[in-house]
């Protein structure tokens, strides 16, 4: 089984002055730092061929995070889990999977929460 994975999306933000420090260590594990007109990391870009996870170094990233910052992973499969960032430490996490009712008309663009909801002050 082949378990290539790629980033999917993220939420991240590092302060100006220590974006030096944690742009080397995402560099040492395959990632480019983006950053906003402050120099503050507001994203990250994945360069390597061979996408891993790395608890190593997100463990390393927690005290240059913001609380909730969290890096989302996609494998060829269609899975997707999330490592987030609070409490000083990072938990890899799974989705919940919500089954639609067959009657329940689609809202792309909506969080799912509020669809549900939607949906059975309608019913």
């Amino acid at each position: 089984m082949n378990n290539e994975i790629t980033l999917r999306g993220y939420d991240i933000f590092v302060e100006a002055h220590l974006a030096g420090l944690v742009e080397s260590i995402l560099g040492r594990h395959g990632f480019d730092a983006l950053t906003d007109g402050e120099g503050n990391i507001v994203g990250v870009d994945f360069y390597d061929d061979d996408m891993r996870e790395d608890e190593e170094l997100y463990v390393a990233l927690i005290p240059f995070l913001r609380e909730g910052s969290y890096m989302e992973f996609c494998d060829e499969l269609g899975n997707l889990w999330r490592w987030v960032f609070s409490g000083g430490d990072c938990h890899r996490i799974t989705p919940i999977e919500l089954w639609r009712h067959p009657n329940a008309p689609p809202s792309p663009g909506l969080d799912v929460m509020d669809e549900l909801d939607r949906y059975l002050l309608a019913a």
